[in-house]
């Protein structure tokens, strides 16, 4: 689909009312020298201005506005910014939804339309005018209390079905390696739009000739003009220091980095994007030859790389949820009915923090269930090893699952995750330099925010017996695994669309003969993985103590052999890793050019033989796994290798020098 209205439409509806939202409840005209009273009537009084609650009992707008102006404060004051605009959008979409569907003159039909009749009748008397606000009040702390909005985007919904949107760009003309109508992303639109270019000879070079032809063509699949006195020559990666002369010639005198000379002349084709190279000699075998030039769009205008967007459209219907009045928030209703509690003062907090526990549920369903990218670490301290060197290992590992999910997403790494009781246990155990307690915590039965990983990771705690119950239910949730989440900054980057098409709403249905009526919540939402690629937003992590001889770090004792099953254990015993080696220890290698290290563990019969390599500025030089490197920049770098089993480490110095 090439029409994006729609899309910018509901870009341009989200943000409107976020707007109407922060109005009321972060920017109305209030200090710190108004009391109380003062506040609430100002936040009063700014919110019955929006159209939303135009004829709406002005109690019941007080009520919704204030409870919504200090959840919005709770967030500022915890995360120092005002809430995303989609999450307000679909708060105020929520209540506006409600309060136009329970009107009495409302027109109902379709799904749920027999509960919001309930919910109508109910607020022809001021006490359920008063009892539904309550639950107006609840929609916006609700959702900004559940720990897993964070992973979510969110839509406006309605409660039949509502379309969910995506814009993206496409090539509008064929260039280099892109086909007109290709899908493009930022990670490669940059190089679509540069109209400065190299382009290699095609040819390999086999050591027995000197002319050489390098043609646009080759790489376009037709001729393109380039620019005059923009052409230079490369060879061996070393760009030549000289342009052509405007006059179709250009020369080349350089060395590589390896110290080879070469001494080029050529004639250019600016028309047709051809030049013509001969060597003074003929260049060895395997030798790169490529030509930089700048196409001329002045003179072939069909030339300027043309990004056209596209949009996908997904329809997506919202589930109803239905709660019994005995086991709901209903119960404290009928306690303030009955006994004359405060609700405002006693209640209004566990209301909110009941609902946003019932939105975790729903979600942290989903996400156990669709997240297939799962790795495994073991926690297992082997002994001698000092507990902060080996939990760097732990970092390594979240550092790769999140790469990983940047490179799948192509948006985002790790935002966060809801670590299972056992996992919440050994992260709160790590170093303070890796993790940051949050301040004041307490733990809780609900899920809850527990802290900092790596200084930028936000990590929740889900208790064990919900993962005991998840697993019950077919939702494989171990209290050893942590769910990664991803999610980015605008709308539709995150795996998980959420929407609330009707809020959680109390109404009177009946049951049967021998029953008098009782009362319900029911609610209508949207919480589904998102269509085209939600789960590459998310990764499990499963801790585990499989280490013979080594610690356990839950319970501080030693990991035991168990053995097999019908008969006496035989396997071979554990050998420890004693040293490790990096060789060379020293290097000096120029810019660009690749270098081996050769690792080592010892004894050559070490049963745990894993390591890793990693490089202390990759900016100067990188090296994968089997050390293989490569130097970036000048300077001086370690590269370190450290084994799983006891952390043991070698290092090799490399200076990286200028080339040439």
């Amino acid at each position: 689909m090439s029409d994006t209205k729609a899309f910018h439409e509901r870009q341009r509806d989200v943000n409107c009312r976020a707007g109407r939202v922060l109005a009321f409840t972060s920017n109305a005209p209030i200090n710190a020298a108004m009391s109380v009273e003062q506040q609430a009537e100002t936040i009063f009084q700014t919110a019955a201005q929006d159209p939303m609650f135009e004829g709406v009992d002005p109690k019941a707008v007080r009520q919704i506005a204030t409870a919504w102006a200090a959840s919005v404060a709770d967030y500022r004051r915890i995360n120092g910014c005002n809430p995303p605009a989609d999450l307000l959008a679909n708060a105020q979409n929520a209540c506006e939804n409600l309060i136009l569907e329970s009107a009495p003159s409302a027109k109902r039909s379709g799904d749920g339309s027999a509960m919001l009749e309930s919910v109508s009748s109910d607020m022809r008397t001021s006490e359920g005018v008063m009892r539904q606000a309550i639950f107006m009040a609840m929609i916006l702390p609700s959702a900004l209390g559940a720990a897993t909005s964070d992973m979510c985007t969110f839509m406006p919904a309605t409660r039949d079905e509502s379309d969910f949107y995506e814009v993206y760009n496409i090539a509008g003309v064929k260039m280099g390696s892109f086909e007109r109508g290709e899908q493009m992303d930022h990670l490669s639109a940059g190089v679509f739009s540069q109209m400065g270019r190299i382009f290699m000879l095609k040819d390999d070079v086999d050591g027995k000739t000197k002319e050489f032809t390098i043609s646009i063509k080759d790489d376009e699949g037709r001729d393109m003009p380039v620019r005059r006195s923009r052409v230079r020559i490369i060879v061996n990666r070393r760009l030549g220091k000289h342009y052509d002369d405007g006059e179709s010639n250009i020369n080349y005198n350089e060395k590589d980095s390896k110290g080879n000379s070469f001494q080029v002349t050529g004639n250019i084709d600016y028309t047709k994007g051809i030049v013509k190279l001969k060597f003074d000699a003929e260049p060895p075998a395997g030798t790169h030859i490529a030509m930089q030039a700048e196409l001329d769009v002045e003179n072939a205008p069909d030339l300027i790389p043309v990004i056209n967007q596209a949009m996908r459209k997904w329809t997506m219907k919202p589930s109803q949820y239905i709660l019994a009045a005995e086991h709901t928030v209903q119960s404290m209703m009928d306690l303030q009915r009955e006994f004359g509690l405060n609700l405002a003062s006693m209640q209004f907090t566990s209301l909110t923090q009941w609902c946003s526990h019932e939105q975790d549920m729903k979600r942290l369903r989903k996400l156990a269930f669709h997240t297939v990218h799962e790795y495994k670490f073991d926690t297992a301290l082997p002994e001698g090893q000092q507990w902060e060197p080996w939990c760097a290992l732990f970092r390594g590992v979240v550092n790769r699952i999140s790469t990983e999910m940047r490179d799948r997403t192509k948006k985002y790494g790790i935002r966060g995750g809801f670590a299972g009781g056992d996992a919440a246990g050994y992260i709160k155990s790590l170093p303070e330099s890796m993790f940051q307690l949050a301040p004041n915590y307490v733990q809780t039965s609900y899920v809850h925010f527990i802290g900092i990983l790596f200084g930028s990771i936000r990590i929740y705690e889900v208790p064990n017996p919900v993962c005991e119950q998840f697993n019950k239910e077919g939702y494989p949730y171990s209290p050893s695994d942590i769910l990664f989440y991803s999610r980015g900054e605008n709308l539709g980057e995150a795996g998980m669309v959420a929407g609330d098409a009707v809020p959680a709403i109390p109404f009177v249905h009946p049951t049967t003969t021998a029953l008098v009526n009782r009362q319900t919540l029911w609610g209508s939402a949207i919480n589904e993985i998102h269509p085209r690629n939600g789960e590459d937003y998310f990764s499990r992590l499963t801790l585990v103590n499989e280490k013979v001889g080594a610690i356990d770090p839950g319970t501080g004792k030693f990991i035991e052999k168990k053995p097999e099953a019908g008969g006496e254990d035989t396997e071979a015993p554990v050998v420890g890793v004693e040293s490790v080696t990096l060789t060379p220890k020293t290097l000096s290698v120029s810019v660009g050019e690749k270098f081996k290290l050769t690792p080592a563990v010892l004894p050559e019969n070490s049963t745990n033989k894993t390591f890793t390599l990693t490089s202390s500025d990759e900016s100067l030089a990188v090296v994968d796994q089997n050390g293989d490197g490569e130097a970036k920049a000048v300077g001086v770098v370690n590269i370190t290798m450290t084994s799983e089993d006891g952390a043991k480490t070698a290092v090799a110095k490399v200076t990286v020098k200028a080339a040439g």
